[in-house]
């Protein structure tokens, strides 16, 4: 459960630091591309040794990992213009609501349980997460921080391209962990896959300073090393958690989902003055009880 926890606590404080770089209208590409190589150098760090080249080359899971760094970038670009625009609590429901995907996948894919109990608690944390985090329209305008408003369209396709994007990613990541990686191997995985996404963000960020649509500035490297840190760690305990948490998949996503979700909504509350209706609250109540179902199946 530690491992769950700390990265609910990682992965919602993501997040926060993009509802705060919004605040100050820190641009996220360059803020981005900085964090990757941040949580590149993290994973490097904690090498217990430095492998053989051929080692890493003929690892079975570097082609799978390189391109999870692509999507990465792709993903994480999107959320960050959805946590600007609409809001912490808006951003939460398009990226949360993709554990559907994964969840069919480790049923799907790898045979992993599907008891009555189960069912249950994955509905009813589907259904806390919407609730925890839908706002009317008027609310999201009033949470939002850019300088224009949301147009309906926007407002459609960002987070249905972020529930796709964040569902097929986490799908990957169970692939490659239920297939390709050892134990031991997760540091490696998690520095070459953030290092493919540095890679990426930074030619996308050269190309779009050169189009002059992009200007460096010291405030989005500063926020880049801050999200970088627990952008790495929020990858790494979630994939020490399908290792070793004794639960399958198909559970470990539901409630890191979950926790997410009402720490956010919480955050954005309690921090940022976002509104929460007595729907949000009795979302937040249905994903305790989602929370305790999924942790006794």
């Amino acid at each position: 459960m530690l491992d769950i926890m700390l990265c609910i606590v990682f992965s919602a404080s993501l997040i926060v630091i993009f509802k705060v770089a919004g605040q100050r209208q820190v641009r996220t590409l360059p803020m981005i591309a900085v964090n990757y190589w941040v949580a590149a150098l993290c994973g490097f760090l904690l090498w217990e040794e430095v492998p053989a080249a051929s080692y890493i080359l003929n690892a079975a899971w570097l082609p799978w990992s390189i391109g999870l760094g692509i999507m990465f970038i792709m993903v994480f670009n999107l959320i960050g213009m959805s946590a600007i625009r609409g809001g912490i609590a808006v951003t939460a429901i398009a990226q949360k609501m993709s554990l559907a995907i994964p969840i069919l996948a480790a049923v799907i894919l790898f045979g992993e349980s599907l008891s009555l109990l189960k069912v249950i608690g994955i509905l009813l944390a589907m259904g806390s997460i919407f609730m925890t985090t839908y706002k009317p329209k008027k609310l999201i305008e009033q949470d939002d921080l850019s300088p224009g408003k949301t147009s309906m369209s926007l407002a459609f396709l960002l987070p249905l391209t972020v529930f796709f994007g964040s569902g097929s990613c986490d799908t990957v990541l169970l692939v490659i962990d239920k297939n390709y990686l050892h134990p031991t191997d997760t540091d490696y995985l998690n520095t070459i896959l953030f290092l493919t996404a540095g890679i990426a963000g930074t030619v996308f960020l050269i190309v779009q300073v050169l189009r002059g649509k992009e200007k460096l500035r010291w405030r989005q490297l500063l926020f880049g090393v801050i999200l970088g840190i627990p952008n790495y760690f929020s990858l790494y305990f979630l994939i020490k958690a399908l290792q070793r948490s004794g639960m399958e998949s198909s559970v470990v996503f539901p409630m890191v989902n979950i926790g997410v979700v009402t720490t956010a909504a919480v955050v954005a509350y309690f921090g940022f003055k976002e509104h929460l209706t007595k729907f949000n609250i009795l979302g937040i109540a249905l994903a305790i009880l989602a929370i305790w179902i999924l942790s006794v199946v």
